[in-house]
């Protein structure tokens, strides 16, 4: 099992001192990152808690329950709920948070007919972010 040295904090739009900056966008609420310390490399991913309905452009869905978890470790929500809420109508795609903030794992990357729900959000790996 890989050792993980996390880092996580709410930030606004301004993005996240001493983090770098997070990008610059109204859709995301929450960053964080994940150094992976198993390796020498000591690799580090960064996640964002998004109010899309899917990760957008620049971002990749977490496709893994592996991946998930680890996202909501690093972010610091409060449950992991994982393959739980699977078939729940308001599901989003893969790594999404419910309303009472647990996250959960939709192994499918389908919708519920009500995940347009404004209290759901979607956990996203950052590909590419914006430095200013």
């Amino acid at each position: 099992m890989a050792r993980l040295l996390l880092i996580a904090s709410l930030v606004g739009a301004r993005g996240a001192a001493g983090l770098g900056a997070a990008p610059a966008d109204s859709s995301m609420i929450q960053f964080g990152t994940a150094v992976d310390k198993s390796n020498t490399s000591q690799q580090t991913t960064a996640y964002e808690l998004r109010t899309d309905l899917t990760c957008p452009a620049g971002y990749s869905n977490l496709v893994t329950e592996t991946e998930c978890e680890a996202a909501q470790i690093a972010l610091g929500l409060p449950g992991y709920n994982g393959l739980h809420f699977q078939y729940d109508s308001q599901r989003r795609p893969y790594c999404w948070v419910g309303p009472s903030n647990g996250v959960n794992f939709n192994p499918k990357g389908d919708y519920g007919a009500k995940s347009g729900n404004a209290n759901l959000h979607v956990l996203c790996e950052v590909i590419e972010v914006a430095l200013t």
